[in-house]
């Protein structure tokens, strides 16, 4: 993060990726969608060409990027929902993690952004902290949250005054069946807070047996563990008493 890497740089990087098995991909605190100056010294607009390449990288076959951190990156511009969702909704992606905190995408950029949510059906965390949202960019995501069966943790604190019953976002909490942890003002999150609840002890149930199970192989294999040290320790003591019989013969 943090290394000055602008819409071209991330267009070669995107170039690079193909292939490759990075799981966490961090470009937070780089200018993504800057494009730099022409020849003749002016500034080119900014544009998420280098993004789109980033996303067709998530399409790929072989790609394997679970977490993608891009907080903070100048980004006012996603690329259009129906780009974004065959990468994040594509049979190949893996994410499990996205972070776009800090960049101005507002409204458009929500409703770019939900339908891509909807589909990302490996998605568990999604970050949209500060982004300029209002309620119509909220109610753009609400139906995503409703409807997602692995989302768990959600932030999207916009800062300022929101309506959030008018949001739909609070509608959407309590439909959701997997979310475990919600960023709300106090009064929206203690209206959600049995759904969250409900959601955690639904998972804790869930996973009861799995973890008895890890539970009984740990105990299985330190048992195992423990009978080899045992044995090698006797064929160490039997070895060092037929060398020790050896040397009195002598």
């Amino acid at each position: 993060s943090g290394n000055d890497i602008d819409g071209r740089g991330l267009a070669a990087l995107a170039e690079g990726l193909h292939g490759t098995m990075l799981h966490t991909l961090n470009l937070s605190g780089n200018p993504l969608c800057r494009m730099g100056t022409d020849e003749d010294g002016f500034k080119i607009r900014d544009s998420p060409e280098g993004l789109r390449a980033l996303f067709r990288v998530l399409r790929s076959e072989r790609n394997a990027i679970a977490k993608l951190q891009m907080s903070d990156c100048q980004i006012e511009e996603l690329p259009p929902a129906v780009e974004l969702s065959e990468s994040l909704g594509h049979g190949n992606s893996v994410l499990r993690s996205l972070d776009l905190s800090g960049n101005q995408i507002r409204d458009a950029g929500f409703a770019a952004l939900g339908p891509a949510v909807a589909a990302a059906d490996t998605l568990k965390s999604l970050k949209v902290v500060r982004c300029g949202a209002t309620v119509s960019g909220l109610q753009a995501l609400a139906p995503a949250i409703a409807g997602h069966s692995a989302l768990e943790k959600l932030h999207l604190m916009q800062g300022g005054f929101i309506d959030w019953p008018a949001s739909g976002i609070i509608g959407a909490v309590e439909a959701s069946p997997s979310l475990l942890t919600v960023d709300l003002p106090r009064d929206p999150l203690a209206a959600v807070q049995h759904r969250l609840d409900a959601n955690k002890a639904a998972q804790l149930k869930r996973c009861g047996p799995l973890l008895a199970e890890a539970r009984r192989a740990n105990y299985v294999q330190a048992r195992n563990i423990a009978q080899t040290r045992e044995m090698i320790a006797t064929e160490v003591k039997a070895k060092e008493r037929l060398t020790e019989a050896s040397r009195l013969r002598r």
